[in-house]
């Protein structure tokens, strides 16, 4: 027996609205306070290669994650750089921005420790070991759809051993007819070898 068209409407109501009355209940409205920290914070942005040039030291200060204030650069620091023997002391070229002599390089093998001083008086330091990368055996690129671009892009591939132990860390820096085109921390690529430790 087939029901009639008034009670199929009737049973679709009846289902409707509890769903209509569940999914209502389920609002719930939350204060949030986002109110901004009043901490100032260092941050350190830096680089040492293996390459004979100036290398840079970024010093600025946290802000206000809501209130989007120009980046306040951390003035009249001094900053160096030590390898255990010798020690390169880095001058202020712009506000924040502190370069080595351009004909400090860094040698694989070698630990060298970065070492601030602000002008209040508070100082800051750290120390790594400069690793060799593995010989590059061949780049290659793809051409690879980016879902969260919306578009098509390139992939820059590079083949070649990636040498034990594991615990190594990529930083990907992209030059196009010898300009920077990675020239933010927000455009610049980082990797571990987590996936690809000890294989080719």
């Amino acid at each position: 027996m087939t029901p009639s068209p008034l009670r199929t409407r009737l049973i679709q109501t009846a289902l409707l609205v509890p769903a209509m009355l569940f999914l209502a209940s389920c609002e719930e409205v939350m204060q949030v306070d986002f109110s901004g920290s009043s901490d100032r914070n260092l941050v350190v942005e830096g680089t040492l290669t293996t390459d004979t040039t100036a290398h840079e030291v970024l010093l600025s200060y946290t802000g206000d994650y809501f209130d989007f204030p120009d980046k306040e650069m951390a003035t009249g620091a001094t900053v160096s750089v030590s390898d255990g023997s010798s020690t390169w002391m880095l001058h202020e070229a712009g506000p924040g921005r502190y370069l080595t002599d351009s004909t400090v390089y860094g040698q694989p093998g070698k630990t060298y420790t970065l070492s601030i001083r602000l002008p209040d008086g508070k100082e800051y330091s750290a120390t790594d070991r400069l690793r060799e990368c593995a010989p590059i055996d061949s780049i290659k690129q793809s051409l690879n759809y980016n879902s969260f671009m919306g578009g098509y892009g390139w992939d820059v591939l590079f083949y070649g051993h990636e040498p034990e132990p594991a615990g190594d860390f990529y930083l990907y820096l992209l030059r196009i007819n010898g300009e920077l085109y990675t020239d933010t921390v927000t455009e610049v690529s980082f990797a571990s070898d987590e996936f690809v430790n000890g294989n080719f």
